[in-house]
């Protein structure tokens, strides 16, 4: 049944259905690209809650309390397909949401997300119409769990916007490139603690099953990875082995959905604040790895900020640094993504980071992508950082991306230039070229701990024993070109 939806349903068309359902918010007074996402989740939500409560029932019987049994059964979402107008907004608005932020503990994932959820659809008629599309034209239980995780990523693409606290999607081919150095293997806990929509932690399940799949698997799709996982290995991975938080209870709730539609628990992912003191807050555990894109130019309040973090600032990206660290268990191993003026700014706090980092860890990597990779967001320059918790610092391998397979404007499009299939090759030897280079500990020491990429790029030296005057004045031209673009980079930096 599966394959007969699929072949009459491609993802195509259900990219445009889901491009109908937001056109038809648009136009009924609902214009912000975000609230789309938020209210188009929670009726996908409660589509497919209804289907998995009746197998949970089905499969664990009486260790289960079905969520919509007895006098709840009328909160079914096949039960609302029966109501219309004023009574449907109503009912959704001061009964539904309600119920559902407070069901029983057997279903903490659940009231976890209807937390403090708010119904925006304000007409009768639009919530009526969206239910009725959204059940007609989105036959979640028929599609595997592949298509349903790419259909609900395509959604959360249409966000075109930073949240208030600076937060943003991050490009998924960013994430992939970032999760395929850090490398998560079975057996290991992979954390979030800024995890937005989940996109590293379903990029590090996808890393997880690839790195276990027989290579004829590989060429089908995702749906069939990971054949070479015994049952309990299974389990572990799909349980106990992702964990995000973030302090956006809107997030958080998409970061659920997304890691639901992809097949996977969410329980491990929570509404909390990294950086900042929390009553009743529980105390930090330690994981294999972190990977992890926290907010840019966000501050803090000193008053609030964990007096346990190793170098106390305003700044969030510093903050984040340093929690990133004592996340780590020792041996672990991080890729997190940094904005510019972290590795070369001149306060105090910055230098002490990035001397914390340099002698209490292996970092590996500086990754400099060019500015503009997170258009349409934000176009901070930003670079990556990959590090393992443990000794110290010897030397570290920069690679300056120049191309990311997409155009750097505020509509950025696939293009071929992509030097991230380079990156990643050279990476596995950390290998010299034009656009890769390495610095050892003392040089980056006496630059007060800079770790810009421009810093330490080798220049070439013309040989005036070789080639014409012309070749000569060209490779002058050449070199000069280069020198201006790096002043203008850190011009735009501070």
């Amino acid at each position: 049944m599966v394959e007969n939806v699929e072949n009459a349903m491609t993802i195509t068309q259900l990219k445009s259905q889901v491009d109908g359902l937001r056109d038809y918010l648009w136009s009924s007074g609902l214009p912000n690209p975000g609230d789309h996402v938020e209210q188009i989740s929670y009726l996908l939500f409660l589509k497919m809650l209804e289907e998995r409560d009746d197998e949970k029932a089905e499969l664990l019987g009486d260790k289960y309390k079905p969520i919509f049994s007895g006098k709840n059964d009328k909160y079914r979402w096949s039960k609302l397909l029966d109501k219309s107008g004023r009574e449907l907004l109503i009912f959704v608005r001061d009964e539904l949401f309600p119920f559902l932020s407070k069901v029983d503990s057997n279903n903490e994932d659940v009231s976890e997300y209807f937390h403090d959820a708010v119904l925006k659809i304000t007409k009768p008629d639009v919530l009526h119409d969206l239910i009725q599309k959204i059940d007609n034209e989105f036959p979640l239980e028929m599609l595997d769990n592949d298509t349903k995780g790419d259909l609900y990523e395509y959604l959360l693409s249409k966000m075109d916007a930073a949240g208030e606290l600076g937060q943003f999607r991050t490009p998924r081919h960013l994430i992939s490139f970032i999760t395929e150095m850090v490398n998560p293997q079975i057996g290991e806990t992979v954390v979030d603690p800024a995890c937005g929509t989940g996109g590293f932690l379903i990029a590090s399940y996808f890393n997880i099953l690839k790195n276990n799949s027989r290579p004829a698997t590989l060429k089908d799709r995702k749906a069939y990875w990971g054949d070479l996982l015994n049952d309990e290995k299974r389990k572990k991975l799909e349980h106990s082995t992702l964990y995000g938080f973030d302090v956006d209870q809107g997030m958080i709730r998409f970061a659920r959905m997304n890691l639901l539609l992809h097949g996977l628990e969410s329980e491990n992912v929570k509404r909390k604040d990294a950086i900042a003191i929390e009553y009743g807050q529980e105390e930090d555990k330690q994981y294999d790895i972190v990977l992890t894109n926290p907010p840019f130019a966000g501050r803090i309040d000193k008053t609030r900020i964990k007096k346990d973090l190793p170098i106390i600032a305003t700044k969030t990206e510093i903050l984040f640094l340093g929690y990133a660290v004592q996340l780590l268990k020792d041996g672990g191993r991080c890729g997190i993504i940094v904005p510019e003026g972290l590795l070369f700014g001149n306060s105090a706090a910055h230098k002490d980071i990035r001397r914390y980092l340099l002698e209490k860890c292996d970092l590996q990597a500086v990754v400099s992508m060019p500015s503009g990779a997170f258009m349409p967001y934000a176009g901070v320059k930003t670079s990556v950082l990959v590090f393992k918790k443990g000794g110290s610092t010897k030397r570290v391998w920069f690679y300056e991306l120049h191309n990311i397979g997409y155009s750097l404007g505020s509509r950025p499009m696939q293009v071929k230039e992509n030097d991230i299939p380079d990156l990643l090759e050279k990476w596995k030897t950390k290998a010299l070229s034009d656009q890769s280079w390495y610095a050892n500990f003392e040089e980056i020491r006496d630059r007060d701990f800079g770790l810009s990429a421009g810093l330490y790029r080798p220049r070439k030296v013309v040989n005036s024993k070789q080639g014409s005057p012309d070749k000569i004045l060209e490779e002058t031209l050449k070199l000069q070109e280069e020198i201006v673009e790096d002043i203008k980079n850190l011009k735009k930096m501070i």
